[in-house]
């Protein structure tokens, strides 16, 4: 029609006529994996790359679901759909700075107390400023 395509374009605006999405005409990969149940799974062949599992994590991650991906074979994968995540209880740091310094407790025993690590104890009571004592002296013999 010896048209370019910003004269076609230029004309369909002045018209009112709406232009499709330059995404409009591509096939959609893995149509299964927004209709995927808890628990349920499908089988495709193994996409290429070193680590393909990263690409269809992130595709999940936009349909907002979990997957879990297995290795079948050289040729095959299967793809499961995993129940959302269960976030973790948030920790009161009052509380811990209360038991820190009222209850004379160690950052171990409180990490055992709210379940979580004497690492995590630490780091939440540096992060509020609280001064830590001193370990108790070990005594050589009795170690």
């Amino acid at each position: 029609m010896s048209v370019s395509a910003a004269d076609i374009t230029k004309s369909l605006d002045f018209s009112g006529i709406a232009r499709r999405l330059k995404t409009a005409h591509r096939k959609r990969k893995y149509p299964e994996l927004s209709n995927l149940k808890i628990g349920e799974s499908f089988a495709i062949p193994r996409p290429g790359g070193s680590q393909p599992h990263t690409r269809l994590y992130g595709k999940a991650a936009k349909l907002g679901i979990r997957i879990a991906f297995k290795t079948i074979d050289a040729e095959t994968v299967r793809i499961t759909r995993m129940p959302p995540a269960i976030s973790k209880p948030s920790l009161d740091i009052a509380e811990i700075v209360r038991l820190y310094q009222d209850g004379y407790l160690t950052g171990a025993e409180i990490g055992k107390r709210l379940g979580t690590s004497e690492k995590t104890v630490k780091r939440l009571l540096k992060q509020v400023g609280v001064a830590m004592r001193q370990a108790a002296p070990r005594d050589k013999f009795n170690s």
